[in-house]
Formats: structure tokens, C-alpha cells, sequence
């Protein structure tokens, strides 16, 4: 900020990937921006928090996917930001494309899309990676992946892998399996890493897993517990989870 505030520039954004509550305390213990436009936790809010210096800072969430977006004025007097004026519009399936950008995107998407479908595989059952199923409990498309990697790196006993790098957020159909299913399952380039782990250090990984796991009463916050995409599905390794017992509870800030 101070080295923009150099260069004079007009405004300063602030381009986050972060929860709400994260964007307010930055924008609570920073002073100098203008806007912050985030996302991360899918909702649609905005909100002005008042900067160390007086300074006010607009937040922006507009939701996810695409399915909605916001439009933001900045009011300026003197070179200073003295006030936002915010529209919000849905994005609807019943919206008119525009057809300069359809024309240059299509070739692309065609070629992307035909090029991809072509089977690589097939599963005899429907694979579940539903969010409110993966990131809280095994599921069999949670097995396939962990299952994979243990089976494909050399000497390993037991694989990890966060839920939150298993997208689609659906079911897929038994049936074959493309490359494109793929992508929509798998979209992150993770790298997979060999580590030695004691049991014990194994026990307490797996316990910070299970802290994902919202329990109603429990009375932690978000800042306690791991976030929802850090639930582990796991090969190699059989646990079981009791939320009736005491909850672990840590500083994941």
C-alpha cells in the first residue's frame, strides 16, 4: 500500500480469497484500502469497516460460479474516495449471450469439450462427491482417489487427501468415465509428497481432520476448527469418528 500510495495512484483494491470474517479484519487492521473484493465462502454480502486511520473500506462477497456479480461505483473528490454506491444482478440462464463472445469462445469449447469426452475408464457404481457428503464422512469417490494414490506411489502405507481438492460438488453416474469427469473431479495440479509419519503423529492429523466436523453445541468458531475442505479422505487406514467426545479444538489462523 505504501508503495502505491508513492506512485499516486487514484484507488486501491484488494483482490482476497478469504472468509468474512478475514476480510474484515484486514480491512479493521489496514489502512489504505479502498475496496476489497472477495470470495471463498460462496455468499453474497458487502459491508464498510472503518480503517485504523479512519479510513473507510467497502467489502464485496458476490456469491459463486458465476451466478452472481456486482457492479461498484467509487465516488472520488480531490483525488480521495468519499463514497461506493453498489448494484447487484443475477446471472440467469434466460440472459441473452453476446454473440461476439460466443463466436470467439465456441471453437475453443468445442474442440476443449470433443477432444476431452472420449472414455478413459468406467465405474460400476455412482461415485458421490457431493460437498455435504465428502467433507464430513468417507465417501466411494473419496476412496477411488485416496485408494489411487496410495496404489500408484511406491512403499506407502496410508494416503491423505483434503476433500476440498475433490470438486464437482455432484454424483457421477456409473457408467464410463472421461477425462472430462476427471477434470471436473480433479481440477487442482496437487503434487503428491511422500512423508514419514509416526502413529501417533498419524492420530492427531486425523483428529484435526474430524475437527472440520460442525457438531451443534460444541461452541467452537471457525477460527478453531478446520474448514470444511480440510476433512481427510483417506487408503490404508480405518478410523472411526465420536462426536460425543471432546472436541479438538486449535488455532488455525
Amino acid at each position: 500500500i505504501k508503495e502505491l500510495e508513492e506512485r499516486d495512484v487514484d484507488v486501491i483494491i484488494a483482490l482476497t480469497h478469504q472468509y468474512e470474517d478475514e476480510d474484515i479484519r484486514l480491512a479493521e487492521s489496514v489502512s489504505g484500502i479502498d475496496l476489497i473484493i472477495g470470495g471463498h465462502d460462496h455468499l453474497v454480502w458487502n459491508k464498510t469497516v472503518t480503517a485504523p486511520d479512519g479510513g473507510k473500506t467497502l467489502i464485496v462477497h458476490a456469491g459463486k460460479y458465476g451466478e452472481e456479480t456486482d457492479s461498484v461505483d467509487l465516488i472520488f473528490d480531490n483525488g480521495k474516495v468519499t463514497g461506493t454506491s453498489i448494484k447487484h444482478y443475477e446471472i440467469t440462464a434466460d440472459m441473452p449471450d453476446d454473440s461476439r463472445i460466443t463466436s470467439f469462445i465456441m471453437p475453443y469449447y468445442e474442440n476443449y469439450t470433443v477432444g476431452l469426452s472420449e472414455p478413459v475408464g468406467k465405474t460400476l457404481v455412482p461415485l458421490d462427491a457431493t460437498y455435504k457428503d465428502i467433507r464430513t464422512g468417507e465417501t466411494n469417490a473419496g476412496n477411488y482417489v485416496a485408494d489411487t494414490i496410495r496404489e500408484n506411489v511406491p512403499g506407502v502405507d496410508i494416503a491423505l487427501i483434503n476433500a476440498g481438492s475433490i470438486r464437482g460438488d455432484c454424483t457421477i453416474p456409473a457408467g464410463e468415465i472421461s477425462y472430462l469427469t476427471l477434470e471436473t473431479l480433479l481440477p487442482f495440479e496437487n503434487i503428491v509428497v511422500t512423508v514419514q509419519m509416526t502413529g501417533q503423529e498419524v492420530k492427531d492429523t486425523l483428529e484435526r481432520s474430524a475437527s472440520a466436523i460442525v457438531v451443534p453445541g460444541d461452541g467452537y468458531t471457525s477460527e478453531e476448527r478446520l474448514a470444511p475442505g480440510g476433512f481427510l479422505q483417506v487408503s490404508g487406514v480405518r478410523f472411526e469418528i465420536n462426536t460425543k467426545g471432546e472436541s479438538f479444538k486449535g488455532n488455525f489462523d
